[in-house]
């Protein structure tokens, strides 16, 4: 375990620092990720030798069991919905182009009525799997231990 100086903010845009008793960096990140707060720097104190037992235990970070596999997984499912999402919104979009170009204003005008409800339905259907995976990926990463 290494003792690493950091700057972290939290979600108004407050920095903290402090000294937290970590493996590695990255664990030290997902630590504080936890507590609400982004990690900004952290560095490696060599000089501030004290044994771990003269540490409060609330700042010994713990060491996630399986945290590789979930993260990784979690990874592949937010790559996989933002893909989908983006083609399948570019592909809509083109549609609509389509449309407009073709038929002309009023013809899309239409379609994207909110009083079209079959429209918005296959939309959102066709949007569904992306919207999952991208749930799916935060339930990953925030159930990662």
């Amino acid at each position: 375990m290494m003792l690493f100086d950091y700057t972290a903010m939290d979600d108004y845009g407050r920095q903290i620092q402090g000294r937290l008793e970590a493996p590695d960096e990255d664990t030290l990140k997902l630590f504080l990720e936890e507590q609400g707060y982004y990690l900004l720097s952290a560095r490696p104190n060599y000089y501030a030798h004290a044994p771990a037992g003269e540490l409060p235990p609330d700042i010994i970070v713990p060491v996630p069991e399986g945290r590789g596999e979930l993260d990784r997984k979690g990874k592949i499912l937010k790559w996989v919905g933002l893909i989908w999402i983006y083609a399948t919104g570019g592909l809509i979009g083109i549609g609509y182009l389509g449309i407009l170009f073709t038929k002309g204003f009023w013809a899309l005008a239409e379609i994207l009525s909110p009083f079209n409800i079959s429209n918005f339905a296959f939309v959102i259907i066709t949007l569904l799997p992306g919207i999952i995976c991208l749930s799916l990926s935060q339930r990953y990463r925030r159930n990662r231990h």
